[in-house]
Formats: structure tokens, C-alpha cells, sequence
């Protein structure tokens, strides 16, 4: 478990990690003060201060685009020195940067990718993981990724990094089209997994941005879709979850018949031939 105990107040900071540690977290995540934008010497001394006053890991998160400051390599490399800086969650979004800290700390700096889109790359260049937010989608996809995507001297295993990435790219992108965790609360709802509301000042995702969720989902396989004709002629896309059947529809399905809006709403446990499944529209409902 990695604590996220990082605040702009260097004696919150301090307190939050040491209530983590107190805890049993493993180690913290401590992101660079938001706001107040420090200077470099600043910086040092912050994660100096957290580092003297606990003793469980503790890796930076370098976040420019939120927090407004970018943490040099230099006051990264001092840090590394420390006994408890262990490594970095990098979010500047510049692949340059994993190769320039590897050559500054050498392999035993932990390397963590911050952004799912560039993971692949980020990898291949000497990360060795990534704190991920479709992880939170798309759990074992994103396991199976990670480590196909460290095996750097195995061919077959690249491939298959490479094909989960291209599998996972659309649900990367469209996971931030919004401001997060908005889209990602709407994507696990999807799958029974959490409501998606948020609090203010975020708010739900558009009409828009739920479509593009949805066929990111669809073409990860996480969910799958269903096109059926009604006798009137009427096109029903249902996204489902949680029935059992078979994906292609070759003859029978388990799935639930009630259908409101475009999300199943119940299950049957018996057999339904999809040719003869159909359903009415009631006042722009399905049913």
C-alpha cells in the first residue's frame, strides 16, 4: 500500500506520512507542493524534512501540469541520497526525462510512470511500473501489460505489451477528456464497481464524454455491446457486465430482457434466443 500523504504545508506533509507509517502503509506518495510554487532549494528541503522525521519509503510525485513546479533532476538526484527517497512517480508527460534520471541515479532509483498513454515507452526506457489510473478500470489488462512490458529481452512478450496497449489506448484517452476522476467514476460504474459521483467543484462527465467512455470500454472487451432490431424496427445498444453468455451470440445467451435506457437493469437466469429477443420504446424508454 503507497500512501498518497504529500501536501503544500511541509508540516502536514510530515504528519500525514507518519500516520501512514503508523498505520502500515509501505511507503508514501508525496507530491510536490501545489500552490506556493517553491523554489528548487525549497523542494529539497521539504522532501528533507518528511525523509528526517519518518522512516518508511517515499517516492515523489513530479506533477508540473497540477502543482504548478517542476522538480528538477539535480534536486532529484540530492534527494536520492537521502535514506528514504526511493524513487519518483514522473507525470511531466516528457519521456526524455526517464532516460536523463536513470543516467543521474542509475538503476535502483524506482522509476514510475504517472500517465497511462506513454507506459509502453516509458518502460522500455528504464521505468519499471506506473500508478495508473485505468488500472482502475481495467485491473488485469493493465497487470498483464506491465509485466509483459518489463520483459525487455522477450520478443513474443513485447508483442503482447504492444498489442494491450493499442487494446488500452482508447480507455487511456478518453479516461481524461474530462477532468479525473470524473470519467473514471462513470467507467466503474459501468461495471457495478462504485457509483459515479463526485464532489464539487468536479461534477459528472457529459453525454459525450460517457459515448467515448463506453466504446473505449467495448473495445477493450470490458463490456460488450449488443444490437438487436425490435419488430418495429427500433436499434437497442445494451452495455452489459455482468450476464453470461456467449460473446459472438451464436445461438442462446443469459443476459437480462429488461432493458431501460441503454443499461441492462435485471438478469433472468434463463435462456433467451436473441433472434426473438425484443423490446418496445415507451415515452423514449426501453423496455
Amino acid at each position: 500500500v503507497i500512501a498518497g500523504t504529500g501536501s503544500n504545508s511541509t508540516e502536514e506533509a510530515i504528519s500525514l506520512t507518519k500516520y501512514a507509517e503508523k498505520i502500515g502503509a509501505n511507503a508514501a506518495l508525496v507530491v510536490t507542493p501545489y500552490y506556493n510554487k517553491p523554489t528548487q532549494e525549497g523542494l529539497y528541503q521539504h522532501f528533507k524534512a518528511i525523509n528526517d522525521n519518518t522512516s518508511i519509503p517515499i517516492i515523489i510525485y513530479n506533477i508540473p501540469p497540477r502543482s504548478v513546479v517542476d522538480m528538477s533532476v539535480d534536486t532529484m538526484s540530492r534527494l536520492f541520497e537521502l535514506k528514504n527517497i526511493v524513487g519518483v512517480k514522473d507525470a511531466t508527460g516528457d519521456l526524455n526525462r526517464v532516460d536523463q534520471q536513470k543516467k543521474k541515479m542509475g538503476p535502483d532509483f524506482i522509476q514510475l510512470s504517472g500517465e497511462d498513454g506513454t507506459a509502453l515507452e516509458f518502460n522500455l526506457r528504464g521505468g519499471v511500473g506506473c500508478i495508473s489510473v485505468t488500472a482502475n478500470v481495467a485491473p488485469k489488462l493493465c497487470a498483464d501489460f506491465q509485466e509483459a512490458s518489463n520483459a525487455k529481452n522477450n520478443s513474443n512478450l513485447l508483442a503482447k505489451a504492444k498489442e494491450i496497449n493499442d487494446k488500452l489506448m482508447p480507455l487511456h484517452k478518453s479516461l481524461f477528456i474530462e477532468s479525473s476522476p470524473s470519467p473514471v467514476k462513470y467507467a466503474v460504474s459501468l461495471l457495478g464497481l462504485s457509483s459515479d459521483e463526485v464532489r464539487l467543484p468536479l461534477v459528472k462527465v457529459t453525454e459525450e464524454t460517457k459515448k467515448a467512455v463506453k466504446s473505449a470500454m467495448v473495445h477493450a472487451n470490458l463490456i460488450w455491446k449488443m444490437i438487436q432490431k425490435t419488430k418495429s424496427g427500433l436499434k437497442i445498444i445494451s452495455y452489459n457486465r455482468k450476464a453470461k453468455f456467449n460473446y459472438f451470440f451464436h445461438e442462446f445467451f443469459e443476459a437480462g430482457i429488461v432493458l431501460k435506457g441503454s443499461e441492462v437493469k435485471s438478469l433472468r437466469k434463463n435462456k433467451v434466443n436473441i433472434s426473438e429477443a425484443y423490446a418496445f420504446d415507451n415515452k423514449g424508454e426501453i423496455f
